[in-house]
């Protein structure tokens, strides 16, 4: 079954700063299933969630893959439009 959001070496690197931020995460969801993302304060949670949906500040440039497979079509979230992504988020 192809999973209906994968991420692919997901790195997020923090401008100006020593910490390297998220490091390369991948993961995978198939319809039907649910995952949950734990770990201590500061290690990537929030950050994780905000690359996805790409509502991290504009000096933040996120890199890997990330997959979603919308209305039958793959997606790149990370190359789709910026005037797309309402769209993908949803208004509900």
């Amino acid at each position: 079954m192809t999973p209906i959001l994968s991420i692919e070496r997901l790195s997020v690197p923090f401008p100006n700063e020593k910490n390297a931020g998220l490091q390369s995460i991948s993961l995978s969801i198939k319809k039907g299933e649910s995952l949950a993302l734990v770990g201590e304060s500061g290690s990537g949670k929030t950050m994780t969630a905000l690359a996805i949906m790409r509502l991290l500040p504009p000096s933040i440039t996120p890199q890997g893959r990330i997959l979603l497979q919308h209305h039958h079509k793959e997606l790149s979230l990370l190359s789709l439009p910026s005037s797309q992504m309402p769209l993908v988020r949803g208004n509900h």
